[in-house]
């Protein structure tokens, strides 16, 4: 009798989790939207104002404008300052705009992404894992996994949990523009969604052309003609194995990481 009441119990407390989750959409392995409800705690804390309409079209510009850190793309961490290709935006877009229309002002949209950028030949499987809410008429965004990459075969049948569990992501780093704020913590950002998609004067302003003094023009394009860039000869091992030592002797990377980059370099000859 006692051993029929625990599995009682422990069907009721799986349902019951279960039910905390309702899917926009998942592949059942890496790829997923959401709506997850929110502890009473955090409900109170962030006070969501959903449902919330947006469109796709500004969901793609809220999306488009979350920039990595410089810093990462001096060390090569990264190829660009994009959290998310446009690949992973056509993803996304849409479902979170619906999954904002779906959700209370009790849940949170959580969204998990994986992008496959092989480096030559080289796997190269990196997840972003992270949450959204509305507030008035900001999106809030909270990473919990940041371009982390995943260590084994993707694409084979077997414990993903594990695989992402393993996953060392990025540091959460972000360069924000002047649409943008911090929340509570440096990783939730909170994206003024009028403001990134052009439609205030704020950030309409941006795009105006403003009146120079006669002859400025004629200056500023002979100053550009004489910085014009010149084209660059891709660097070879031998100049990336010489800036990882320079940036380990400058302070801007630690030991560890300087072996850690110099065995990826290695790796590509």
């Amino acid at each position: 009798m006692k051993k029929l009441l625990i599995t009682a119990v422990f069907v009721m407390a799986s349902f019951s989790l279960y039910a905390k989750s309702e899917y926009i959409y998942t592949d059942h392995r890496f790829n997923y939207v959401k709506l997850e409800d929110l502890s009473k705690k955090d409900a109170e804390s962030i006070q969501p104002t959903q449902p919330y309409t947006t469109t796709e079209e500004d969901m793609r510009a809220v999306l488009k404008s979350l920039k990595l850190s410089r810093n990462f793309i001096i060390k090569k961490e990264v190829e660009d300052q994009d959290i998310f290709s446009e690949k992973g935006i056509n993803f996304l877009a849409h479902k979170l705009v619906e999954g904002l229309l779906k959700a209370t002002d009790k849940q949170k949209v959580v969204f998990s992404y994986l992008a496959k950028e092989p480096v030559f030949v080289l796997r190269n499987d990196r997840i972003t894992i992270g949450y959204i809410w509305a507030k008035s008429a900001s999106i809030h965004f909270k990473f919990e996994k940041l371009y982390a990459k995943l260590l084994g075969d993707t694409d084979k049948k077997g414990d993903f949990p594990k695989l992402i569990a393993r996953a060392k992501g990025l540091r959460i780093e972000l360069e924000l523009d002047a649409c943008q704020s911090y929340g509570d913590s440096t990783s939730e950002i909170v994206v003024d969604v009028a403001c990134a998609t052009g439609k205030t004067k704020e950030g309409a302003a941006t795009a105006e052309v403003q009146p120079t003094p006669a002859g400025k023009d004629k200056k500023d394009k002979a100053v550009k003609e004489t910085a014009a860039p010149v084209a660059q000869a891709p660097m070879t091992t031998r100049d990336r194995l010489k800036e990882l030592e320079q940036l380990k002797m400058d302070g801007l990377i630690t030991e560890s990481e300087y072996k850690r980059k110099r065995r990826d370099v290695l790796k590509g000859l």
